[in-house]
């Protein structure tokens, strides 16, 4: 039994190591899903969460927690708003404008993941987040 506990184990952590490893600034962004994306959050400091939502959106709809808002339409000439120092978490609605971003940050050097089904997916989770 402590050897299944201690395989398994060391399997996740070599599967979590070659992940962030593997997350690279400058090539093709990557997609998590939201149960990625929680577990990220909750485990790594160095991120940033960034909503391409309007601002509308933001306010009415709600936000992931300590979520960044660069509306995609500005967010090129506002890029050096962000840290390339950290990886970015992207999200909007759905996951199509927060694509978009993603493509963008990732062609201009930062480390990106973008969210998956966005906020709609991560609340259909019952994911916290700010209303």
């Amino acid at each position: 039994m402590k050897k299944e506990v201690l395989k398994i184990l060391l399997i996740a952590i070599g599967i979590y190591t070659f992940y962030t490893q593997n997350i690279h600034a400058g090539t093709e962004p990557k997609t998590i899903w939201v149960e990625e994306a929680y577990w990220y959050m909750q485990r790594n400091q160095n991120i940033t969460i960034l909503d391409v939502r309007t601002e509308e959106e933001f306010e009415e709809d709600g936000s992931l927690y300590h979520a960044k808002l660069i509306p995609l339409a500005i967010l090129a000439h506002n890029l050096d708003k962000l840290d390339k120092s950290k990886t970015i978490i992207v999200y909007c609605y759905s996951g199509r404008r927060s694509g978009k971003a993603a493509t963008l940050l990732s062609e201009h050097g930062f480390t990106v993941l973008n969210l998956s089904g966005g906020i709609s997916a991560w609340i259909d989770m019952d994911f916290p987040y700010n209303f």
